[in-house]
């Protein structure tokens, strides 16, 4: 490793600091959705070729687009390879390196908060001097389904959900420690899920703070656990994750307003703390298989 060079450090959640290595703005990023543990930027970029340097975050990089002949030069190593949709590459952070397009490119790219990565090793492994292992090249079905709903959420709310971004963050995390990195996983037997207490005193919760703002690392929190056990554990016991929880709430709630006339759809959105409307009619139809209209129709 060549550490007698003086590189920048480049923080990829800034957007003055993607400028000095790509030509243009990701097209979507998660810049206006206040995440405190995941960034994520979606890109077109023309072909181009960036100065070396040492990115500040991890960065795990998803082809979405047309195939791209895509070189990779980490740590004095080069790499090429013609990436198709879906192929995936992961570069630790604080590694020299530099990556050349050779056209028109697309992608993803979603970077695990430091600090957030650091405890999450720290839950999961005896020593949290966690090590990731690079990555150039490969098909990883998990990594791919969290950047599509990480898009997606943006697409639907700009200010994106915290718990939601913050769930797929650990679930992130965790994935990459397992796979990804020089230490080995615990797999701890839980198989009972939360107890009876805990799982109620999460829920009293959940049901007393307002739904847009809560996040895991809080839940977790209240009740003295470590965020990725107390998120596996609730799901053992619910069925659902902590998020996928809230938004059913949500929906059920939002079936009771449904029956007074004089709230409409749009109030009900707005009243429940969804982002916009169009949000809410997803979400409703995911848990009620009916649109609110059509839900309100049938009363």
């Amino acid at each position: 490793m060549k550490l007698e060079k003086e590189l920048p450090i480049i923080n990829l959640i800034k957007a003055s600091s993607i400028l000095q290595i790509l030509p243009r703005q990701p097209i979507l990023s998660s810049a206006k959705a206040n995440w405190s543990c995941i960034q994520f930027g979606y890109h077109r970029q023309p072909a181009c070729e960036t100065p070396e340097h040492l990115s500040s975050h991890h960065v795990i990089s998803i082809c979405v687009g047309r195939p791209i002949v895509k070189k990779r030069m980490l740590d004095g190593i080069p790499q090429r390879n013609c990436f198709v949709d879906g192929d995936i590459s992961i570069t630790p952070a604080n590694r020299y390196r530099s990556v050349c397009l050779e056209g028109e490119a697309e992608f993803i790219h979603i970077y695990p908060e430091p600090k957030f990565f650091a405890r999450t090793a720290n839950e999961t492994v005896e020593n949290s001097e966690v090590e990731i292992i690079p990555q150039f090249k490969i098909r990883d079905p998990l990594i791919l389904g969290i950047s599509l709903a990480l898009k997606t959420e943006l697409e639907l709310n700009p200010h994106g959900s915290q718990l939601y971004a913050e769930s797929l963050a650990s679930t992130l995390a965790v994935h990459l420690i397992h796979r990804y990195s020089t230490k080995k996983y615990q797999n701890q037997n839980n198989a009972g899920g939360l107890p009876k207490y805990k799982l109620q005193q999460a829920i009293d919760y959940i049901k007393n703070h307002d739904a847009g703002n809560i996040s895991l690392e809080a839940i977790a929190t209240e009740l003295g656990m470590s965020r990725y056990y107390f998120a596996r554990l609730f799901k053992q016991s619910t069925g659902l994750t902590p998020h996928q929880y809230i938004i059913k709430c949500r929906v059920n709630q939002a079936k009771q307003l449904l029956t007074q006339q004089s709230l409409s759809i749009k109030e009900i959105s707005r009243n429940l703390g969804f982002a916009n409307q169009n949000q809410f009619a997803t979400f409703f139809y995911r848990y009620a298989g009916v649109s609110p209209k059509e839900y309100r129709q049938k009363l």
